[in-house]
């Protein structure tokens, strides 16, 4: 869904560029964002992550992951 693009302030304040920890769109689009870091040990399931689905696919691969687990 995309949300109607406006030139004010207000509409701005509900961004994400703007206001990342509160927001309603990102750059006029209905979405949502996560940042996932991966760190020390993690790093070789990143990697393995990246080799066996590719880095598009990965996401592909989390969105599923998550959204099988919330039906259960």
């Amino acid at each position: 869904m995309t949300i109607e693009k406006k030139k004010d302030q207000d509409f701005c304040m509900h961004c994400f560029w703007a206001y990342p920890e509160k927001y309603e769109h990102v750059a006029g689009q209905y979405e949502k964002r996560i940042t996932l870091i991966f760190s020390r040990n993690e790093i070789e399931d990143y990697n393995k992550l990246i080799q066996l689905y590719g880095e598009e696919n990965a996401k592909t691969m989390i969105k599923q992951l998550i959204h099988d687990h919330l039906i259960d």
